[in-house]
């Protein structure tokens, strides 16, 4: 049996074994990717950040690269050029096509020479219905009124016919270029001046870091069902960071059964620019 002196002893001790053991369970059950976990009055859970959009961007048709107009880790604008293949043969055939094209004066001559035609059917009419002159006289001007007009149709159709052509070639040029379909930063370029590339062989890829996509993990169904696309959760970057707002984006109507989750992802504003692939806190409004 101990006696009292020793019992005093070793009480303050196993309750101070007791203690750290109380405290490195807590720690360790907290202690949650670098987040506190929340309690069970809390709404808190880890959500990864990704890019809103990402482009493996490549050309329509092969051809050789004529230019790269930006550098990896460059931000661009919607609609700027990003790369280019050899269009030289292609301009130099639209100059030929547009001048083809440009027939507004041969246009105006023939209704020229139609009106003219006409006025003489006309000026041959009068004479026959005078005595001075015949019914073949009159069929003749009468058939080349309609010549006149018939030339006139046909140049208005070669200059229709040429627009046309100058359009597909226009297009076809465009098609030699890559440009931007978003504001973004480019990540990857896969092509150098003077190498064959087409659709088959993506050239560049561009993300979209404004809003950032996050994706929130470990979600239930059973608390995905209280929310709805556009609710505004919070969100923040570590432990100390400021909380921001970010806008349910996306609700997977369709939850894991295996793991007891289903997906929510969320639009987050960016301004900043900063890298995705980061871990965040995300806090859900009360139910």
């Amino acid at each position: 049996m101990i006696d009292r002196p020793l019992r005093l002893l070793v009480l303050p001790s196993l309750l101070v074994a007791a203690g750290l053991i109380g405290w490195s369970t807590t720690a360790t059950a907290q202690d949650v990717g670098g987040f506190d976990a929340a309690s069970s009055g809390d709404r808190t859970f880890v959500g990864i950040t990704r890019p809103s959009k990402s482009f493996e961007l490549a050309f329509s048709n092969v051809g050789k690269v004529a230019e790269v107009a930006v550098r990896p880790g460059d931000r661009v604008e919607e609609d700027q050029l990003l790369m280019r293949q050899d269009d030289r043969l292609e301009r130099a055939r639209l100059v030929e096509l547009r001048a083809e094209a440009d027939v507004a004066g041969r246009i105006a001559t023939a209704r020229q020479r139609a009106d003219l035609a006409a006025v003489q059917e006309k000026r041959t009419e009068l004479a026959r219905d005078q005595g001075f002159g015949n019914q073949l006289e009159l069929e003749e001007a009468r058939i080349n009124r309609v010549i006149a007009e018939l030339q006139t149709d046909e140049e208005i159709r070669q200059g229709t016919a040429a627009d046309a052509r100058v359009d597909q070639l226009e297009i076809q040029i465009a098609q030699k270029a890559v440009n931007a379909p978003s504001a973004g930063i480019v990540r990857t370029i896969e092509a150098q001046v003077g190498e064959m590339h087409g659709p088959q062989n993506p050239t560049i890829e561009l993300v979209v870091l404004d809003p950032l996509k996050v994706e929130i993990l470990n979600l239930p169904p059973d608390r995905v069902a209280s929310l709805a696309k556009g609710d505004e959760v919070m969100v923040r970057y570590g432990r100390d960071g400021s909380w921001q707002r970010a806008t349910i984006s996306f609700i997977d109507p369709i939850a894991s059964a295996e793991t007891n989750e289903q997906k929510v992802e969320l639009e987050l504003p960016n301004p900043e620019l900063r890298a995705a692939g980061r871990e965040v806190q995300v806090k859900l409004a009360d139910e």
